[in-house]
């Protein structure tokens, strides 16, 4: 299998230290699945795929090709990867694509968009175009702050933040199987900070820190514990004083980074996301 991960991971080109890292990590979680496609035994691309547990539901998070397979090929290798038929633990698949045609700065897996010329397989496949999401970045961030006004827990209540995520799915605009594999990926390395007060959560967050680029995975705040404003001072605790990007952003939490980014002085940039869905 390693072989087959380092072959994978060549598709995209040479792979950094870090994308080498989280690509095995992605493969250490149980849900997690690679597929490889070859002509004539060469590998000419791949997919990446996860298990929702959570929604009942499979995502596509990744998918590479060579240049010359892309305009007949992508329907081939994603009818290869994923389900056709519904079952009892697989109800749908999601799919997170961008207007780009280049390689994510984000490594996969803290990034799970797939690049434009996935757009017509996934319609042919049926896919359908439910939800718009964002990734954001703040860049040239003039000052950070360093409030505290609620303690991070000693030890991180994953459980909580997972209740919280689902309680608040619709609110913020994140009812999808993306914002599950951000969770159990933060969880799983370490990254997932939640805010407690009087035994009440009131923020979960992974982060994850590359040199001097801070990559906020997923947030999610509990209004009835806590104000907005409050909610932006925690997340202001989590910006890097060169860049930050929030990888995963629903249309119900722009407002609270754009709070985040108007306080830091950043220049804030917004990077539309299409989620497309399959009913199985």
């Amino acid at each position: 299998m390693k072989k087959e991960i380092d072959v994978w991971l060549q598709l995209g080109g040479k792979p950094t230290t870090e994308e080498v890292l989280f690509a095995k990590e992605f493969l250490n979680l149980p849900d997690s699945m690679y597929f490889l496609a070859a002509i004539n035994g060469d590998p000419i691309g791949g997919t990446a795929i996860y298990r929702d547990r959570t929604r009942l539901a499979m995502t596509l998070v990744a998918a590479r090709l060579q240049e010359e397979y892309r305009d007949n090929t992508p329907l081939q290798l994603f009818k290869a990867s994923l389900p056709f038929f519904k079952t009892l633990s697989i109800r749908d698949v999601d799919v997170l694509t961008e207007d780009s045609t280049e390689r994510s700065e984000i490594p996969f897996p803290l990034s799970t968009k797939l690049q434009s010329w996935a757009r017509p397989a996934l319609a042919n496949m049926g896919f359908e175009e439910v939800a718009k999401v964002a990734e954001i970045s703040l860049d040239d961030i003039a000052k950070t702050k360093d409030e505290h006004p609620i303690p991070a827990d000693r030890l991180p209540n994953h459980e909580a933040a997972r209740k919280l995520l689902w309680d608040q799915r619709k609110e913020i605009g994140l009812s999808c199987s993306p914002l599950w594999l951000a969770l159990d990926m933060a969880n799983a390395r370490g990254t997932l900070q939640t805010y407690s007060d009087q035994n009440e959560l009131c923020m979960a967050i992974g982060v994850e820190k590359l040199n001097q680029w801070n990559i906020i995975t997923f947030f999610v705040t509990n209004p009835e514990v806590l104000a907005t404003s409050m909610a932006v001072k925690l997340l202001l605790n989590h910006l890097s004083e060169n860049r930050t990007t929030f990888s995963l952003v629903g249309e119900g939490q722009i407002e609270v980074v754009k709070s985040a980014s108007k306080l830091c002085e950043s220049i804030l940039k917004v990077n539309e996301l299409t989620l497309h869905r399959k009913l199985l």
